[in-house]
């Protein structure tokens, strides 16, 4: 015996997944110590409110990979890689991208003691790169990306790319910070400022553009979308509250808000799909 859990039976939500890496420091020193600071927001803070929410910003991913048998799924800023090794359990076919290289090699080290605790290997690759260097049209089923969008340039190619990398009828699910919502623009604003722009250097020393918190909202991003050929086929708004105390007692409250009230809530996730070829739009 390992002493691991069966990662793909014993966890019935992301949120359970995640929350066994939170109380099990498995990781090598140095990853364990990158995974700790991704997710510090998350230490001693991972309570009922922030576990609903953190499952549900998946749930239309999730139903998809489940719909679909084995999907190809893209995930764009895979991080420290529990959305990415999550779909891979549940039966997608993964690769992650990121720019940021340590946060890899933790989702690397997450995915050796994953299939030491199955006993087979997971079918997902942690890459090093942008979504603009991948090829190849029509490569994928699924996209995924969850609170990257605003952190990609330039963004004007983000739709486009988007939709070539898809195949036909597949998805693309986003899941992002809400532009409607005053006090998210506001505490942003604060922090960085009119400059939505800026230039980074990655760990290998390549120049790139990077979004600074550059949010947007969901009329815009459909807009876009559109414009590259991609349906959308829902949106939809969720959390009102921080990840304070009280939060966990005023899920009633939230819960009675109507979806017109955009500027209430913090987040919102865009579904959009690619016609099939012969639905297309000529």
């Amino acid at each position: 015996m390992n002493g691991l859990p069966d990662f793909a039976t014993e966890f019935p939500t992301i949120a359970d997944f995640l929350d066994w890496w939170l109380r099990n420091p498995v990781l090598p020193a140095e990853q364990q110590k990158a995974f700790d600071a991704y997710y510090a927001g998350y230490r001693g803070r991972f309570g009922r409110y922030i576990r609903h929410h953190y499952s549900g910003q998946s749930a239309e991913i999730t139903a998809l990979i489940r719909a679909k048998g084995a999907p190809r799924l893209l995930e764009i800023g895979g991080g420290c890689g529990t959305e990415a090794l999550w779909f891979t359990l549940q039966g997608a076919r993964v690769l992650a991208i990121d720019v940021n290289d340590e946060r890899l090699e933790v989702a690397r080290a997450r995915k050796e003691i994953i299939e030491r605790g199955i006993g087979r290997p997971l079918d997902i690759e942690f890459r090093f790169c942008s979504l603009f260097d991948l090829k190849g049209p029509g490569t994928f089923d699924l996209i995924w990306m969850e609170q990257a969008f605003h952190h990609v340039e330039p963004r004007d190619k983000i739709y486009s790319t988007i939709a070539r990398l898809l195949a036909p009828e597949g998805h693309v699910v986003i899941s992002e910070a809400n532009g409607w919502n005053p006090l998210l623009q506001l505490q942003l604003f604060r922090r960085r400022g009119f400059k939505t722009i800026v230039d980074r250097t990655t760990p290998d020393g390549q120049r790139i553009l990077y979004g600074n918190e550059r949010v947007t909202i969901p009329s815009v991003m459909a807009r876009g979308f559109e414009e590259a050929g991609i349906a959308q086929d829902a949106v939809r708004y969720f959390r009102v509250l921080p990840n304070i105390g009280a939060a966990e007692a005023l899920m009633p409250v939230e819960r009675v808000i109507p979806q017109f009230a955009a500027p209430f809530f913090s987040h919102y996730n865009y579904v959009g799909h690619k016609p099939a070829a012969d639905k297309a739009p000529r």
